[in-house]
């Protein structure tokens, strides 16, 4: 995140105007909000009785967060992370509405078992007690790292903690984005 201007305040900090520069998992992958890439897919074949997707025959994306949006937004910076590369989530009142609205919605998530998931495939984890919106990053053997894309954190879970994706968040960008200072 490279603002022309930034006033901390408490946790928070007010950005006017944002350069944001993102950095994948390897050092040489960078990019800015003008060359963003396509975001990890998602499963699609949804059960129109439980909303929650059945195969991973067809995929579709989880929306990332438009960064392009947030020029003069205020943005808490999350508590995991270092200078060199952390999570932000805009502070607004319509985000804590749909934050409020998609924690309804993950309440009544029923659990079933994903068999092979693969990285890029957008998941619920649990995390904490509760399902949490993720991308399966990579396999570690006994469990699986995933990007909780609300949360701002990348955690190691077994597979006995993931379900599939509901329809019904799956069109919800991500609420947090990755940033790192140039």
């Amino acid at each position: 995140l490279c603002p022309g201007t930034v006033v901390r305040q408490d946790r928070s900090l007010l950005v006017s105007p944002p350069t944001v520069r993102l950095v994948r998992g390897d050092a040489g992958s960078e990019m800015d909000s003008s060359n963003l890439p396509p975001s990890p897919t998602t499963s699609s074949s949804i059960n129109t009785s439980t909303g929650q997707s059945e195969s991973p025959i067809k995929m579709r994306k989880l929306q990332p967060m438009d960064i392009k949006t947030l020029e003069g937004e205020t943005v808490a910076v999350m508590q995991e992370g270092t200078p060199g590369q952390f999570y932000c989530q805009i502070s607004s009142v319509s985000s804590r509405m749909v934050r409020k609205e998609m924690e309804k919605l993950l309440a009544e998530v029923t659990y079933e078992a994903i068999f092979h998931p693969t990285p890029g495939l957008g998941v619920l984890v649990r995390w904490e007690g509760k399902w949490s919106r993720a991308t399966v990053l990579e396999d570690l053997r006994s469990s699986w790292r995933c990007e909780l894309v609300d949360l701002g954190q990348v955690v190691d879970v077994p597979v006995l903690d993931m379900t599939r994706l509901p329809a019904s968040l799956m069109d919800i960008p991500a609420m947090s984005v990755c940033c790192h200072l140039v």
